[in-house]
């Protein structure tokens, strides 16, 4: 299980608009987001139990869904997001024809009252890391073979990319 992520520090906040993007943040949040989790999947993944149901779980976030983009901005934030849920999804059909019992997830704990939210909170709906916790441990284990490779939030429901 993967719990890292970077939304935004003190230099670089999530761009409202395509004029706002930089290069530092979108290479940080490709770096944090993507490639970090490659790397797991890379050098983790063939170690893992294949022979009995396991788990590969990276937290990744609603707003990487493509599909469920209704409001814009947050560039390099939901690329990146959007960039971990490919890999977790090319990881899953290479590992499901090796004929592996290893489940790739990503997922999204909701809005978790963390370091990276925080500055977003304001009146959303939101967990103590403690209740993200308990949410994601009742329901990741919920999950097959055939759903390997998905999206998922807190409640166990599938986002669509």
């Amino acid at each position: 299980f993967n719990a890292t992520g970077y939304l935004s520090d003190l230099e670089n906040m999530p761009e409202k608009k395509v004029a706002d993007i930089n290069d530092t943040y979108l290479k940080k949040s490709l770096s944090v987001n993507t490639i970090g989790n490659a790397f797991l999947i890379k050098y983790f993944a063939p170690l893992m139990n294949h022979k009995t149901k396991s788990y590969f779980i990276a937290l990744s976030a609603r707003v990487s869904s493509i599909s469920d983009n209704g409001l814009g901005g947050w560039y390099s934030y939901r690329a990146s997001k959007a960039a971990l849920n490919q890999l977790i999804k090319t990881a899953s059909i290479e590992f499901n024809r090796k004929r592996s019992q290893l489940i790739f997830l990503s997922l999204h704990p909701g809005t978790v009252e963390t370091k990276l939210s925080k500055p977003f909170l304001k009146n959303k709906k939101s967990f103590t890391a403690e209740e993200a916790a308990k949410n994601i441990l009742n329901i990741y284990k919920n999950f097959d073979i055939n759903k390997s490779g998905s999206l998922v939030d807190y409640q166990g429901n599938i986002i669509p990319f």
